[in-house]
C-alpha cells in the first residue's frame, strides 16, 4: 500500500504542467522512486520467495522450508547440507545435460522428477553422496552417461518409484555405479525398473525392504554387486547378454525372491557368505546361453560359502556347481544337478529334490530315495517322516528305491513297488 501511494503520487506530479526547467527533476524523481521499489521487494528479482501465499496456483518448481524457488536447480544450489527440497506436488524436469550435477546431503521428495539427457557428450551424471528420495516418481529416458546415479556416498530411496528406458547404443554404461563396498544403496518400499541399461548395479552394497521390486531387462551385466540383501522385497532379471546377479554375498531373507530368466553367462554367481533363508524364494532359469558359458547349463555358481536352509524354495533348472573355496549346504530346493570342482568336497545335503543321483552328498541320518513317476525320475532327499508324507502325495507314481536311510511307507496306491538298492523287504514299509 505505501508503494503504490508514492507511485500515484509520482504519477500526479508527471501530470502536472512543469516548466523545462522541472523536467529534470521529474526524471530524477522517477528515478529515486525505482530505486525504492527495488529495495523493498528484492525477492521478485531473486527467483525466490519467502512464504509464498499462492496456494495451488504457486508457480514455483521447488521449495526447501518456507522458501519457493522458481526451478529446482536454484533450489539445487541453495540446498545446505540436511536440506529438504519439496517438489510441491508438481512435475519437474531437471536437465542433466553435459555438466555433471552434484547432490550432497539432500532429500528430494513429494513430486515428479524428469531426468533429461539432451547432450552430445557422456557427462550427465548424478554424483550421490548421502542422497534421499522420498515419495518421487522419477522418469528417465535415454541417457549417455556412464553412470546416472554415479554413488560417493550412501543413497536411500523411500516409497518411490524409478523407470529408466534406455538403450546400450545410446551410450547408457551403468544405471547405480559405485567405486566402494561401502556406498550403500538403499531401496524400501520402491520400485524401480531398468530397461535398456548395459548395467543395473555396480560395486554398491544393496537392500531391498519393505515390499521393494527391482527389475532390470535388456542388460548385459545386471547386477555385479557388492553384496545384496533382500528382505520382503523381489529381484526380476531377464534377458541380461553377460551374467544376471554376480560377484557379491546373496542375501535372500525371508519373504524375498529373485527370479533369473534367460541370461547368456551365469544366473546367479554368489559370494561368499551366500544364505538363502527359510521362506525365501530363489528361480534360474535359461542360464548360460552365450559363450564361453554356452553349453555349461550352470544356473547358480559359488565363490565362497552357501547355505540353503530348510523351507527355502529353490527352483533351478541347471547345474549349481561349487567352486574349490567354500562349502555348500542344501537344506531345500529342487536342482536339475549338483557339481564340485576337480577335487574339492564341498557339497553337503540335506534336504532337496534333484534329478540326478546325489548319494555323495546326502548327510548323515537323512533318507535318500529316488521317484519314479509316469514321465520322469527324481531324487529326493530329507528326513525319513517327511519325506514319507512327500512320497505318499504324488500321482502317477510306479516305484520307490530307497538309496540312503530309512523310510516307512504306508497307503500307496497298489501297483506301486518299494525296494532298497540291493533287493526289497516289501511293498508298503521298508527299513535299512
Amino acid at each position: 500500500a505505501p508503494c503504490a501511494t508514492l507511485i500515484g503520487k509520482v504519477l500526479m506530479l508527471h501530470e502536472i504542467p512543469t516548466p523545462p526547467h522541472s523536467r529534470q527533476r521529474c526524471f530524477i524523481a522517477l528515478f529515486l522512486v525505482l530505486l525504492l521499489l527495488l529495495s523493498l521487494a528484492p525477492t521478485a528479482f531473486a527467483g525466490s520467495m519467502d512464504n509464498c501465499l499462492a496456494g495451488a496456483d504457486c508457480n514455483h518448481q521447488a521449495a526447501i522450508g518456507s522458501t519457493h524457488y522458481d526451478t529446482l536447480t536454484e533450489a539445487l544450489n541453495e540446498a545446505t547440507p540436511g536440506a529438504v527440497i519439496n517438489l510441491l506436488g508438481k512435475e519437474v524436469s531437471l536437465n542433466i545435460g553435459d555438466t555433471a550435477i552434484t547432490l550432497e546431503e539432500v532429500t528430494i521428495q513429494n513430486g515428479i522428477l524428469n531426468l533429461i539427457d539432451n547432450s552430445a557428450g557422456t557427462n550427465a551424471m548424478l554424483f550421490i553422496n548421502n542422497v534421499r528420495f522420498s515419495d518421487l516418481e522419477v522418469h528417465v529416458g535415454s541417457y549417455k552417461a556412464y553412470a546416472l546415479f554415479y554413488l560417493e556416498g550412501p543413497f536411500k530411496i523411500s516409497k518411490s518409484t524409478i523407470t529408466v528406458k534406455t538403450t546400450p547404443a545410446s551410450g547408457a554404461t551403468n544405471t547405480f555405479y559405485s567405486d566402494e563396498a561401502e556406498y550403500k544403496l538403499t531401496i524400501d518400499n520402491s520400485t524401480i525398473s531398468i530397461d535398456g541399461a548395459d548395467r543395473g548395479i555396480v560395486n554398491s552394497d544393496v537392500e531391498l525392504t519393505n515390499k521393494s521390486s527391482f527389475s532390470i531387462a535388456n542388460s548385459a551385466i545386471a547386477m555385479n554387486s557388492a553384496s545384496m540383501t533382500v528382505s520382503d522385497s523381489n529381484v526380476k532379471i531377464q534377458n541380461a547378454r553377460s551374467h544376471g546377479y554376480t560377484n557379491g554375498t546373496l542375501i535372500m531373507e525371508s519373504g524375498g525372491s529373485i527370479e533369473v530368466d534367460s541370461v547368456g553367462h551365469l544366473g546367479i554367481n554368489c559370494g561368499d557368505g551366500s544364505i538363502f533363508k527359510e521362506g525365501s524364494s530363489v528361480s534360474v532359469s535359461n542360464s548360460c546361453t552365450a559363450s564361453p558359458y554356452a553349453g555349461q547349463d550352470i544356473a547358480i555358481r559359488t565363490n565362497g560359502d552357501l547355505t540353503i536352509q530348510s523351507g527355502a524354495s529353490v527352483d533351478c533348472d541347471g547345474t549349481l556347481y561349487a567352486l574349490t573355496n567354500g562349502d555348500v549346504t542344501i537344506g531345500d530346493g529342487n536342482y536339475k544337478n549338483v557339481v564340485e570342482a576337480d577335487g574339492t568336497d564341498a557339497i553337503s545335503i540335506s534336504g532337496g529334490s534333484f534329478d540326478t543321483d546325489v548319494s555323495a552328498f546326502v548327510v548323515g541320518g537323512k533318507t535318500l530315495a529316488k521317484v519314479d513317476q509316469t514321465n520322469a525320475s527324481t531324487y529326493l532327499v530329507g528326513d525319513p517322516a517327511k519325506l514319507a508324507n512327500q512320497i505318499q502325495s504324488l500321482s502317477s507314481l510306479s516305484s520307490v528305491e530307497v538309496l540312503k536311510g530309512d523310510l516307512a511307507l504306508s497307503g500307496l496306491p497298489g501297483g506301486v513297488s518299494v525296494s532298497n538298492k540291493g533287493g526289497g523287504f516289501g511293498k508298503r514299509t521298508y527299513s535299512k
